[in-house]
Order: C-alpha cells, then sequence, then structure tokens
C-alpha cells in the first residue's frame, strides 16, 4: 500500500478506506485504488466487509465516475424498497 485515506460516516460508527497499492507484474507495475468497508467494533477495531472495490489509476476515468454520482439523482433512491430477485442475474 502507498497510501491510504479513512472517510468515517453513521456518525463515525463505519468507514471506508481508499488506499492506493501496485500489482507487480515481472517488469510492469500497475497502480490501482481499493476502496474497502468497514465498521468499527465494541473495542474501537476496524472491522472490514466482505467485498471492497478496485478502481484503475485513470483520472479520465475517475473524473467521470465523480461527476455521475455528483449528478445522480438521490431522491429517487427509495431506501425501503425491496432487494432485487437474486434468481434474475443467472
Amino acid at each position: 500500500m502507498l497510501k491510504s485515506d479513512t472517510i468515517e460516516f453513521n456518525n463515525g460508527g463505519e468507514f471506508l478506506e481508499l488506499s492506493v497499492n501496485v500489482v507487480r507484474d515481472g517488469e510492469r507495475n500497475s497502480k490501482y485504488i481499493r476502496v474497502a468497508r468497514g465498521f468499527y467494533n465494541s473495542d474501537g477495531e476496524p472491522r472490514y466487509k466482505k467485498g471492497g472495490l478496485t478502481l484503475p489509476m485513470d483520472q479520465e476515468a475517475l473524473n467521470a465516475l465523480a461527476e455521475a454520482i455528483k449528478v445522480w439523482d438521490w431522491a429517487g433512491v427509495d431506501e425501503n424498497a425491496p432487494a432485487p430477485d437474486k434468481s434474475d442475474d443467472e
């Protein structure tokens, strides 16, 4: 890990950890950004949730992602909607 930042939310009970990592493949090094989500246990120790996200270290792609998030219609998101049926994914 080359660099790491933590963004806390939900009154400091949860966090996003952004880190810059390098994958070495022979003579080639590739940088990427890893986003992990976690929470703090009762002792204040960080615990990570399964999953995560790996993003390219491509400024144009990251700017497009940031712009898409900024203009998203968050009012149209119903937090009480039922979860999607996973059988549709098959």
